[in-house]
């Protein structure tokens, strides 16, 4: 019906006019202006302050025109039937509070009607729940008060808020009831309900299967607490499905609680919970019920909580599994790292013990987890040094796999590929030869960060001893890079460390690698590190290519000594007469190693021209080390020479060493 007169809402609250209001409220002119809400709103308001139980029906029918999207979608509708819910809260009625009722729930729920809603629309219902809320609030009808406190387990968290605040204002108090459970819950004041006491646990069971994770963590933790039979039993299936950070909170409780028993098949199944502390608190709360572990799985997990891995070695093969896991969790986590690295050397220890029955569960972990994803690299490097520590053969071609299969392309990947070689360096197989020769035969590599693994090879082709490893060790060596001066800093930790393996390698292998050498050493113009590994080496077909290639050696040679030191650890009198001519070669640092290593020897043919050096050298640390080796040598020719020696010096600091390396010769002399 259209008014043909615009309504004078202010003459017609003057008069009390509940009827004219009434009609107010569907008043539309003509031309459909939006000044119309305006009286109708007005017309609300006006009924509201005279609250006429006669306007209760209209004002519902407002309310029920005005749907939910239309109220997101009209600013005007929502402000029209924010107004009209007013109106009826003043009216309140027992009709308008069931209305009341009613439309707060229906207004709650349209939060999950719509499938994609904006923040803005959520916002929009969000306010208007609140609206009613506080109007019902306002009523303090006990009803009301119930209909706002059944919001308290809503699944929108919000909405939650919004009915405690409600309850709060209105003054509400919570008695020993399903609402106080809800209400303390909903507040996180789990203490005021552990008061409630049993009669807490079943609205606490129903949540948890609530929507919100919140809620049913709340209501877990609460259960907990409680520790009765039924709260206990009610958990079960909550803990499996839970986050593992809700898991770890709940296991401290129980480990606190009263050491329920039914909790133990919980307890127990929480034990092979990825979380350590969640194990931790599980074992601590096995132990309060008095649960002893058996000679089965479920005591490998046990022990494994306590960090008691003696007792898992002596479950042997049944805890090779479980502990494995454990310790690629330890070995690749970063927290804690001064805790897991006691962890970790303690879980190493047990797998060595266990020994063989271990091998092939870690070789199916390498063969399930390696070169697929990178992210497995540092389990895989533990891996492989486990097999290298338990030195078993079965893992020989698993090992070469990684190392051939294992690009190189970034340093942790090297690191994999290093500790695999290194492996079957210490395992020994020959099996492994003919992959790392391979590698050796890439030197120098294209990319320099190869060098690492090719320094490696070398490595574990010295441990494993192969002959045929030696050619291609001095192949790779004679390859080496010839670097400038300005180069040399760059490169020290680089090529140098590798080609130093090289030679190291050979040394290892031994009397195979000695002809080798000595055809290398024969070319050679930088030959000092050969010199020594022949010297490491100790085999005596080295001692006359050691001597031609020093009787060759010109005086302006880099040779600081190298022949002569070793020479000297041969202690082959063959060395002495090119020795003795070597004692005025001219090379300083050369000399000194001369006139020790014939002291070395001992051959009495080198006394007296170690008298000479002494007498006539005028070169304290000549002088020095030919009084050292008169001594060693023992020759009574050398007595009167020393005694001279020590006359004829004053206190001058170089003087005070002559005296004393003199004294210690005369002292040896005579004994």
């Amino acid at each position: 019906m259209f008014f043909f007169k615009k309504p004078n809402i202010q003459t017609l609250k003057a008069k009390n006019n509940v009827k004219g209001l009434i009609k107010a409220l569907n008043y539309k002119s003509e031309s459909m202006e939006q000044k119309d809400i305006q009286i109708r709103t007005d017309a609300l308001v006006a009924l509201g302050e005279i609250g006429d139980t006669q306007a209760t029906i209209p004002i519902i029918n407002i309310i029920n025109s005005i749907s939910i999207r239309s109220m997101i979608q009209d600013k005007y509708n929502r402000e029209l039937r924010e107004v009209a819910i007013i109106a009826l809260g003043q009216i309140g009625n027992s009709q308008a509070v069931e209305y009341l009722i009613n439309i707060l729930g229906k207004t709650c729920e349209s939060i999950h009607t719509f499938h994609d809603p904006s923040w803005k629309h959520i916002h929009i219902i969000r306010k208007q729940c609140r609206c009613i809320a506080e109007i019902l609030g306002e009523i303090g009808d006990k009803h009301a008060t119930h209909a706002i406190a059944k919001l308290l387990i809503h699944d929108d968290r919000d909405i939650r808020k919004i009915s405690v605040e409600t309850l709060d204002k209105c003054g509400w108090q919570p008695q020993q009831d399903e609402d106080a459970v809800y209400y303390w819950i909903a507040k996180n004041e789990l203490d005021k309900c552990l008061e409630i006491g049993s009669d807490a646990v079943e609205p606490a069971i129903l949540l948890l299967s609530h929507k919100d994770e919140e809620l049913q963590f709340r209501a877990a933790v609460l259960l907990s607490q409680i520790g009765s039979d039924r709260a206990i039993e009610s958990l079960g299936d909550f803990l499996k499905n839970t986050s593992p950070g809700n898991r770890r909170v709940i296991s401290s409780y129980l480990r606190a609680g009263n050491g329920n028993k039914l909790a133990i098949p919980i307890l127990i199944d929480m034990l092979r919970d990825n979380d350590s502390d969640t194990c931790q608190n599980s074992a601590e709360a096995l132990d309060k019920c008095g649960w002893q572990p058996q000679q089965d799985e479920d005591a490998v997990y046990y022990w494994i909580a306590k960090n008691e891995f003696d007792k898992c070695v002596e479950l042997g093969s049944l805890a090779v599994n479980p502990i494995l896991h454990r310790y690629i969790k330890v070995s690749s986590s970063f927290t804690s790292m001064s805790e897991n690295s006691i962890i970790k050397d303690a879980i190493e220890v047990a797998i060595i013990k266990i020994g063989s029955p271990a091998v092939e569960p870690i070789l199916h972990m390498l063969r399930s987890e390696s070169i697929r994803n990178p992210s497995t690299l540092v389990v895989d490097m533990m891996l492989v040094d486990m097999m290298r520590k338990l030195g078993d053969e079965r893992a020989v071609a698993p090992l070469i796999k990684i190392v051939k299969d294992y690009p190189p392309k970034q340093s942790d990947r090297d690191s994999v590929i290093m500790a695999a070689i290194r492996a079957l360096g210490e395992i020994g197989d020959e099996q492994a030869v003919a992959p790392l020769i391979k590698i050796v035969k890439d030197y120098p590599p294209k990319q320099e960060e190869y060098c690492g693994i090719i320094g490696a090879a070398a490595d574990a082709l010295g441990k494993i001893g192969d002959e045929r490893g030696v050619l291609p060790l001095i192949e790779a060596y004679k390859r080496r890079p010839h670097l400038r001066q300005t180069e040399l800093e760059r490169y020290a930790q680089l090529y140098g460390v590798t080609w130093e393996k090289f030679l190291n390698a050979l040394v290892q292998i031994g009397e195979p690698a000695v002809n080798s050498l000595v055809s290398l050493l024969q070319v050679s113009t930088k030959y000092d590190s050969i010199v020594l590994a022949l010297g490491e080496i100790g085999d005596t077909r080295a001692i006359e290519p050691l001597i031609e290639k020093m009787k060759s050696a010109s005086i302006f040679s880099k040779d600081n000594g190298s022949i002569p030191e070793v020479l000297g650890k041969f202690g082959d009198t063959r060395a002495v007469e090119p020795l003795i001519r070597e004692i005025n070669y001219g090379n300083y640092h050369r000399t000194i190693k001369v006139i020790k290593a014939l002291g070395e020897i001992g051959d009495e043919r080198a006394v007296e021209p170690l008298i000479h050096a002494l007498l006539r050298s005028g070169s304290a640390d000549i002088m020095i080390q030919a009084a050292e080796s008169l001594g060693k040598i023992g020759d009574i020719r050398a007595i009167e020479p020393l005694t001279e020696t020590l006359s004829k010096y004053d206190g001058t600091l170089s003087h005070h060493r002559i005296k004393y390396a003199v004294s210690r010769a005369l002292g040896k002399l005579s004994e």
